[in-house]
């Protein structure tokens, strides 16, 4: 697909460009004839002599030359007819701006099947439809029906939905910031966000994109691209549609945790990109990043003239992964010599509410030039004696005297707007409240500090299982599980309580005793397991108990009672894998045994693993605190690291699998047990 002469046309037709200026052709024609955009424009009707003042062309084959780009703004019926006369033209590129395909349903999708087919029978690179269209500052090209044209920049956009696009740019434009691009994907027919993201990233004036994704198409290649190029290119995301990966998922604890969505979220994230949740936090996040500088570390001093504000400011800090810098003597008695005897000198340093323009300026430099620092956040809140735009030009003055940092929090609504105003003018991140700049400073900091891995490439798929009524359970699920690496227990699964004795005994007490059967996924639940019996006559009239009760439930050869050895002083994880439709195999890991759904301790990451990688997302768990060894106690760590490299690569290997549970694993100090497990085929 020739992307470059898509966002880097020559000459564009714009088919469907009318003479109303209330018609969408006309107001998108006028966008690429406003704001100094170098290349020919041709309008195109059907019926029209001239748009606005320029001959006006029957069809693109009536052009006088051949334009890089075409954009077609007609209804939606007549589109496959118009592509069709532009790949017949040899137009490389085209953008459909027309809605009323996928998105209405199935007639829609029907006749958006039939565009994206003459698109590839004739090679021409589509965006969209139901698409706002582009814009790029640095060429002056709006080939879209936003309003307006921002200054030209590194703050890249990309978005799937046209209102947020629109949205977006009527921001952008008043932002101060200046914008690298801004592309609308639309329906994504054809072209997706990673061949976006692709060419956008290799142009260096880049230095921050922003996403609204609602899906992600090829997740898997998406997330090895961005693993990439996240360490030298912020890509920010607010992903929407946070939905459940399949109903099926859901009868196993792995589905019932990844129906929140966190899944998506891990995928992401793991992959080097920054999630954020609300369109506040995306364009704070373009604020941020479209400075330069970066922290070295995490610790932080703030300079206030209110004590409330510092005091929030230092309650978000310890919410979040920065710390308070910890001043030097020397700095404090700096301090202490130029600011009133009632001022603060620890941080965060109170310079009071009559701060002057220069004694913020004296306090700022010394707070940055503390060797314990690695950013400074000033934050002013609005007072009868306050010199807004007096401490604004001082903080400035301060920024480009030093190296590191400088965010500002200027609190007070209409009279520090004007303020705000210079200082994004002037390149400083600044922020209507203290929890927003400092939550944007943590995520600048992270994203500095981290080390994206490189995603491990797939493997080709094992032989099928053979799975009957959709899962396989206990004794079924763990011999397979300990073909590719898993400790199992010992264990025999019997119907009757002679049986169930004879088991025992060979066992050794004592033993553990629990129902298997595909009707009763939550054995705990319905009391289907008894721990420690420690007797032949425990274990026969517990195995009654069981038959009475669950007997009816033994419907497959494999159903009844899994016996097996008591296994104590242990920590109970869970462990998990799961195949998500956007981003293939993924791995769980968190807190076992009956509370795994309620607690939600779970943190997940694309599959298969290495072991350094298991190593590294144990160490991010809720388990990490208990398993790394407390009190003299120690736990078999690199039996935990190889379950968790193994289950891994099970499920990598597996894509005919759902969802893939091991609850619990037991955690000794010897050993990592597989004691119970279930596997779910996709439906």
């Amino acid at each position: 697909m020739n992307l470059r002469a898509l966002f880097s046309p020559r000459s564009i037709g714009v088919i469907g460009a009318s003479a109303d200026r209330r018609k969408l052709g006309n107001v998108i024609f006028r966008n690429c004839t406003s704001f100094g955009y170098r290349g020919v424009v041709f309008p195109v009707n059907l019926t029209a002599t001239s748009v606005e003042g320029q001959q006006a062309y029957r069809s693109v084959k009536d052009l006088p030359t051949r334009p890089d780009l075409a954009i077609i703004a007609t209804p939606a019926s007549t589109v496959p007819a118009v592509l069709d006369e532009v790949g017949e033209a040899h137009i490389p590129a085209a953008v459909v701006i027309s809605a009323g395909f996928r998105e209405l349903g199935k007639n829609g999708a029907i006749l958006e099947e039939r565009v994206i087919s003459i698109a590839k029978k004739t090679g021409v690179a589509l965006l969209g439809p139901n698409c706002l269209g582009f814009v790029i500052p640095s060429i002056r090209l709006n080939a879209s029906f936003a309003q307006g044209m921002p200054a030209d920049g590194g703050v890249g956009i990309v978005s799937q939905s046209g209102a947020m696009a629109v949205a977006i740019a009527d921001w952008a434009e008043k932002s101060g910031l200046g914008f690298h691009s801004l592309i609308s994907l639309g329906n994504k027919a054809m072209i997706s966000e990673l061949d976006v993201l692709k060419l956008v990233a290799e142009d260096t004036r880049l230095k921050v994109l922003l996403m609204y994704l609602e899906d992600v198409r090829d997740g898997r290649a998406f997330l090895a691209y961005v693993a990439k190029i996240a360490k030298r290119l912020p890509i920010v995301i607010l992903k929407a549609g946070r939905t459940p990966a399949s109903a099926a998922a859901v009868a196993s604890h792995t589905g019932a945790l990844i129906s929140s969505g966190r899944v998506t979220v891990a995928a992401l994230e793991s992959a080097g990109c920054l999630v954020v949740d609300t369109i506040e936090e995306l364009f704070d996040m373009a604020r941020a990043f479209a400075t330069p500088r970066r922290p070295k570390g995490p610790r932080i001093a703030v300079v206030t003239n209110a004590g409330g504000p510092g005091i929030l400011a230092t309650d978000s800090v310890g919410r979040s992964s920065l710390q308070m810098a910890h001043l030097t003597e020397k700095t404090e008695k700096s301090l202490r010599k130029i600011l009133p005897p009632a001022a603060a000198i620890h941080n965060p340093i109170d310079v009071i509410g009559d701060a002057t323009p220069e004694r913020y300026e004296d306090a700022l430099r010394l707070a940055a030039n503390d060797p314990s620092t690695d950013a400074v956040l000033a934050i002013l809140t609005h007072q009868l004696v306050t010199d807004t735009l007096g401490v604004a030009r001082r903080i400035l003055k301060v920024n480009h005297a030093i190296s590191k940092p400088l965010y500002a929090a200027f609190v007070g609504g209409e009279g520090v707007r004007k303020g705000i105003e210079l200082l994004r003018d002037g390149g400083i991140p600044a922020y209507e409240f203290p929890e927003a700049a400092v939550h944007s400073l943590a995520q600048v900091t992270a994203w500095t500090v981290r080390s994206p891995r490189a995603l491990s490439i797939l493997p080709k798929p094992h032989k099928k299982l053979t799975i009957p009524h959709g899962s396989l359970l206990g004794d079924d699920a763990l011999r397979i599980l300990e073909k590719y690496g898993m400790d199992i227990p010992p264990g025999l699964t019997v119907r009757s309580k002679e049986t169930a004795v004879t088991a025992a005994e060979k066992l050794g007490f004592p033993v553990i005793m629990k129902i298997v059967s595909a009707r009763a996924v939550h054995k705990t639940d319905v009391g289907g397991v008894v721990m420690d019996v420690h007797s032949s006559r425990a274990a026969a009239d517990t195995a009654a108990d069981f038959m009475r009760r669950f007997g009816k439930l033994f419907v497959s050869k494999n159903d009844g009672i899994l016996i097996q050895p008591h296994i104590q002083e242990a920590v109970e994880v869970f462990l998990g894998g799961v195949n998500v439709p956007d981003f293939g195999p993924m791995v769980l890991v968190g807190l076992g045994g009956i509370f795994v759904e309620s607690l939600q301790q779970v943190i997940y990451h694309p599959a298969p693993l290495t072991r350094s990688d298991a190593l590294a997302l144990l160490k991010k768990s809720p388990l990490w605190n208990i398993i790394k060894g407390t009190r003299g106690k120690s736990f078999a760590l690199s039996r935990l690291v190889i379950s968790l490299v193994s289950l891994s690569s099970f499920i990598a290997h597996h894509p005919e699998v759902s969802s893939v549970d091991c609850n619990p694993v037991m955690l000794t100090s010897k050993d990592a047990w597989v004691v119970d497990a279930r596997i779910v085929a996709n439906q």
